[in-house]
């Protein structure tokens, strides 16, 4: 199980610089397709909408997971600063590439909020967006599967 989690989160990582390395890819503008009122803040109704505009099709339940591992102060809504640090890669030379840009500014069209990237950058955001919501789900399969098992003790396993 463990080795499963760390294969999910390689992919988690190679989706994110996939993204990072189209040159269009900034963490502005990908917030502002969720932050549709510029309250500076995403719920997970925003966010699940969001992902639906742009052809990401998700559950309620799957949004919950990702705002549950994301938003750090556990307000139920995720700032510019947590959305940002979810997408940003581990590795520093992605995670510094993707620190310099700055949004487009660009007006978010109504019909299609991911027109603000070019075809293959929203091609790879919705990418990372489906691998970080299915790592998630994955996540919490493999976190009930060891709360049912009686005989596993996390604190054994990783001793």
């Amino acid at each position: 199980m463990i080795s499963e989690q760390v294969s999910l989160n390689q992919q988690v990582e190679m989706a994110k610089n996939e993204a990072v390395t189209k040159a269009d890819f900034n963490t502005f503008d990908a917030f502002r397709i969720f932050d549709i009122d510029n309250l500076g803040t995403v719920t997970a109704l925003d966010m699940k909408h969001g992902l639906q505009d742009i052809g990401v099709h998700v559950t309620h339940e799957d949004v919950i997971l990702f705002f549950e591992r994301h938003d750090k102060d556990r307000d139920g809504r995720l700032d510019y600063r947590e959305f940002a640090e979810a997408l940003t890669p581990e590795d520093p030379y992605y995670a510094t590439m993707l620190g310099r840009r700055p949004g487009s500014h660009q007006r978010i069209n109504v019909y299609r909020k991911d027109d603000v990237f070019g075809y293959p950058t929203s091609q790879a955001f919705k990418s990372l967006l489906r691998t970080m919501i299915s790592t998630e789900g994955a996540s919490e399969a493999t976190r009930q599967n060891l709360q049912r098992n009686p005989f596993f003790d996390t604190n054994e396993a990783f001793r």
